[in-house]
């Protein structure tokens, strides 16, 4: 008898990316990475979405905030940001999405570049 039973599929990612971190308080504050992986020269938003993982976030809650990333182009940490204050609701996070921005209530620095 099965009771509960969960797949999850996600990308291939570095399994250095599972090892314990050695020192919680070195960082930052937000729990995201000092320097993103779009800042990295030739880095595409691919490796950007593979390095960037704030602390505490689940793997479903990454797949959503990563899908979020993807339909909106938002940089990693507005699209948390908006998944968070929509309590991790994918609906409710595209609705506010499009009322920010249909209100102009985004900055510029949310949107990742566009590469040309």
């Amino acid at each position: 008898m099965i009771l509960s039973d969960l797949f999850a599929v996600r990308g291939y990612t570095d399994p250095n990316v599972w090892a314990p971190k050695s020192d919680p308080a070195a960082t930052p504050a937000a729990g995201l990475s000092a320097t993103p992986a779009s800042a990295a020269p030739g880095a595409g938003p691919a490796a950007a979405a593979a390095q960037e993982r704030a602390e505490g976030v689940t793997d479903e809650q990454q797949s959503i905030v990563l899908q979020l990333q993807g339909i909106t182009n938002l940089t990693y940490p507005f699209a948390l940001l908006c998944m968070q204050q929509s309590n991790w609701d994918p609906n409710t996070a595209m609705a506010n999405f499009q009322a920010a921005q249909a209100a102009g209530g985004l900055p510029v620095e949310a949107f990742r570049p566009v590469a040309v």
